[in-house]
Formats: structure tokens, sequence, C-alpha cells
């Protein structure tokens, strides 16, 4: 039996206006916190590392952040989903030098740090799949639940 992290539909938002990650990071940490799953700080922190480490990574169909922080400033283990319009920028993970305009970021908040390599492979799986890329892009806040939860037990 495996941990299940909890993405709930208070804590996606497909209409987000803001579109400079400092913002977006800013806007679903707040999200996760009226719902419980992180401390206030957690957005500072993830933004201070979203400098060190860059999260946006371009797949073949889609283009994701997935800003993460430390599992201490977390209460429950959880994940945001925002859709910005404009695409906000974030630097790649793979080359701190690239910028890609992401179509989705996945905020993550994982409380038991031996679980978060796993949600990130889950994750990187999912978005390598086109068909669930296509779903997710079309996708109201029901269906992503539905998606993500499927994609995200763990062994």
């Amino acid at each position: 039996m495996g941990e299940k992290i909890e993405i709930c539909e208070k804590c996606i938002d497909l209409h987000i206006t803001e579109n400079d990650c400092k913002s977006v990071l800013n806007y679903l940490t707040g999200l996760m916190v009226r719902q419980g799953y992180v401390d206030e700080i957690y957005a500072e922190k993830i933004y201070e590392r979203e400098q060190k480490y860059p999260t946006g990574l371009q797949f073949e169909n889609i283009a994701i952040a997935l800003p993460h922080g430390d599992s201490d400033y977390v209460k429950e283990s959880g994940i945001a989903v925002g859709k910005c319009n404009p695409k906000p920028v974030f630097r790649s993970m793979e080359d701190a030098e690239t910028e890609i305009s992401v179509d989705l970021v996945v905020l993550l908040a994982v409380k038991n740090p031996e679980t978060h390599l796993t949600v990130l492979n889950n994750l990187m799986e999912m978005f390598s799949e086109q068909e669930k890329c296509e779903k997710i892009l079309s996708a109201d806040e029901k269906e992503i639940c539905k998606i993500f939860g499927e994609s995200l037990y763990l062994e």
C-alpha cells in the first residue's frame, strides 16, 4: 500500500493572470497555505530554491515548471497546479541560461523526503505521455485532479 500525494481542486487555478515566476509561485503557495498544506514561508523558500536550481522542463508536448521546496515547511504533502495567461517564463532545469515559457506550473510540497524522488519520477513519466499532456492542457480542475491522482500513487 503506497502513500498518496493529495491534489485538491482548491489548489488548482487554470486562469492565473500573474505571469512572472515569483508572483505565480506566491499565488500557488497561497492556495496551499489556505488548504493547510504548507507554512506561509514556503513561498519564499521555493523562490530562493528556484533561483539556484531552476525547474523549467520542456517535454515534447508540454512545457512545465516543477518548483518544490524544503519539507521542513510542509505540513501535509500536496500539489498545486496553475495555468497562466500569458505563460510565465522559468529557467530550464537542464540549462539555467535557457528560458522556457511554461504551459503549467506544478508546485510540489512533499513532507517525506524519501517520497520526493518517486513523485518527481511519476510526474516526469506522466508528462512524457503525449495523450496525457493533451488531456491536461484541455482539462478543467476536476479532470486535472483525476489525471494527477492516477499518476501519483507511490510504491
